[in-house]
């Protein structure tokens, strides 16, 4: 899904990253953000979960697509799940304040939209 011409810089996406009992929040307003674990030769993904060695080196994304925001595992070795529901790789699904995405063994991220809107209907 490529990045749509009509985001607008300043979007503000906020993330709670869990993973296990170390909690931290990221915030980011680029039209795509990267989930996966580090690697020294390769991009730092955005969000990088490097603590948790179940998650892939490029695991998922979610890109701004208009006025909404969309997950899509980047076919994943251990799968991506969005509110307990596992994605199909390479299909996208939109997100709503307040989803829960679970990647790996131990990673969880909960989304939060600025103003807490929803994302809209499903793709």
């Amino acid at each position: 899904m490529p990045v749509d011409e009509s985001w607008v810089p300043g979007r503000m996406l906020r993330v709670e990253v869990h993973i296990g009992v170390t909690r931290r929040e990221a915030r980011f307003s680029a039209p795509v953000v990267t989930i996966g674990r580090g690697a020294p030769d390769q991009a730092t993904p955005d969000i990088d979960l490097e603590q948790d060695d179940s998650v892939s080196r490029q695991h998922a994304e979610i890109r701004w697509t208009g006025n909404r925001l969309s997950l899509v595992d980047k076919n994943s070795t251990n799968g991506t799940w969005l509110n307990g529901e596992k994605l199909t790789p390479g299909q996208p699904r939109w997100l709503k304040d307040g989803d829960r995405i679970a990647v790996g063994r131990l990673s969880v991220l909960t989304v939060h939209l600025a103003g807490g809107q929803d994302a809209g209907p499903p793709p």
